[in-house]
């Protein structure tokens, strides 16, 4: 007999479940469960005349905060790095982005490791560099000198074509 199906020594006899009784209870618990509505009155038609048009994306009035909105921070560190400013944010953010509990904690809301913001703005510099007229050789020199990071050739043609596209 497996432990599962041991019955328990009580002083009192228990009725036999009834056929089907490890169903349980078929109502919907309080607390969720049932089916989820999901159902939205989404349109993928463009507006018509005179009605609303999507609203614009946020514009902050500190640029480089709008560049922490572009790469995907969420709303709630967006919202910190606009209280206490973006120099103290660029201090807080690579201590809280190193600490294993807040990369991994489903509770929490997710912040980005600091690289992300590192990668966009290195990106950023070689896409300027390119729409100036540079080539990939030398934005790869100028790379090398300013971040010292050594990019390859292959990923530094991609980035630049990205650029020009």
């Amino acid at each position: 007999m497996r432990g599962s199906d041991a019955q328990l020594a009580l002083p009192f006899a228990l009725p036999p479940p009834p056929p089907g009784a490890r169903q349980g209870d078929p109502t919907t618990p309080d607390l969720g469960g049932g089916s989820r509505n999901i159902c939205t009155g989404l349109k993928f038609r463009p507006p018509r005349d005179g009605a609303a048009a999507p609203a614009a994306p946020r514009e902050f009035a500190d640029p480089r905060i709008g560049e922490l909105a572009r790469i995907g921070l969420a709303r709630k560190w967006l919202q910190v790095a606009v209280e206490i400013g973006f120099e103290a944010w660029m201090r807080v953010w690579p201590l809280l982005a190193e600490d294993e509990s807040v990369q991994n904690d489903r509770q929490r809301v997710y912040l980005p490791h600091i690289s992300v913001y590192y990668r966009y703005q290195r990106n950023q510099l070689i896409s300027d560099l390119a729409r100036q007229g540079l080539g990939p050789d030398d934005i790869r020199g100028v790379v090398r000198r300013t971040l010292r990071e050594d990019l390859s050739e292959a990923h530094m043609h991609r980035l630049v074509k990205r650029a020009l596209a």
